[in-house]
């Protein structure tokens, strides 16, 4: 995480465990999403099931107990007009073997489509649906997907 810290110009590192898929620097009004693309099947209670919809669109989840009007949805839903910048981070799978690093995709902007829903322990969890500003390539696409 302090790679990516040092990327995103923040001040600080932030330890990889506290930001859970995402993480909001207000100072530099950046917001990186990290996505571990195929969940273990011990991880699968998660019900994290993000997935490309194509090389253009991805849906991803929220963290837990969140609804679209919880303010990190509210950021991401209104990124551009607060003048946030997404940026998504992606790898295939954390145990990987041949890289365990985040790949960067670029920046990401939140289509408007999102779908709040419980996971199975009754939690509130939003899914939402961020569109490129870049293609994934298309070798790195099926590294990913398949």
């Amino acid at each position: 995480m302090t790679t990516n810290s040092r990327l995103l110009e923040w001040d600080r590192p932030v330890v990889a465990q506290n930001v859970g898929g995402y993480w909001i620097d207000h100072k530099t009004k950046t917001y990186p999403v990290f996505i571990n693309y195929d969940k273990k099947e011990a991880e699968e209670h998660l019900q994290y099931h993000d997935r490309f919809l194509n090389r253009y669109t991805i849906r991803a989840m929220s963290k837990n107990g969140r609804t679209h009007e919880s303010k990190d949805m509210q950021t991401a839903l209104n990124a551009k007009d607060q003048e946030y910048s997404m940026h998504l981070f992606i790898r295939k799978n954390k145990d990987d073997a041949i890289s365990k690093e985040f790949y960067y995709l670029g920046e990401i902007f939140a289509s408007g489509w999102y779908e709040d829903q419980k996971n199975v322990n009754g939690k509130n969890i939003t899914e939402i649906e961020y569109d490129l500003e870049v293609p994934v390539p298309e070798e790195l696409y099926d590294y990913i997907t398949n």
